[in-house]
């Protein structure tokens, strides 16, 4: 499949690495510099199983990001447009989630893309993006304080309210530009 603008761009970033570092190590092989930050044959998506899994677990935001935007635009009506934010961001909790799990297992984003991919996945989704753990624990603080209802008032693509959904809370949705 051909990559959206979000994917296209993270894609490209990881190359531009890929290429740079390849360089180094051709110049750390001759002699002239230190070595590179990574080993022999080790790629800017990760020399390892897991960092791959991360690196694809953002692959895949990025696509749904470019596919939900696509998609949004063709909305017509506000209960057409209701109906797509509704089963929109459940697939992205779902691949939020995913890519929450590969960090984790990853032990973090790895140093070498971590910028890239920030940079590619915080204008799609959100800045700060929490995971269904990080979610449900606040909203057990909120519960615990009486709080049943919330209102993300810059819910851009509605992947926090979602996941507040998801931990009990009746949670509502509003941007002026989602």
């Amino acid at each position: 499949r051909h990559p959206g603008p979000r994917a296209g761009a993270y894609i490209a970033a990881l190359q531009r690495r890929q290429q740079a570092e390849r360089e180094a190590d051709e110049v750390a092989e001759m002699g002239t510099a230190g070595g590179a930050d990574m080993e022999p044959g080790e790629t800017a998506v990760g020399g390892n199983r897991t960092e791959r899994e991360c690196a694809m677990a953002a692959v895949e935001l990025l696509h749904f990001a470019d596919f939900a935007m696509a998609l949004m635009e063709g909305a017509c009506g506000p209960g057409e447009l209701d109906c797509k934010r509704r089963l929109l961001s459940g697939r992205a909790a779902e691949l939020h989630q995913r890519f929450v799990d590969a960090v984790l297992v990853c032990g973090g984003v790895p140093g070498c893309w971590a910028s890239a991919c920030r940079n590619a996945l915080a204008p799609a989704f959100a800045f700060s993006l929490l995971s269904a753990a990080e979610i449900g624990r606040v909203a057990a603080e909120l519960r615990a304080c009486g709080v049943e209802r919330l209102l993300d008032p810059m819910a851009g693509s509605g992947l926090h309210v979602a996941l507040f959904q998801a931990a009990g809370l009746d949670a509502v949705a509003y941007d002026t530009r989602p």
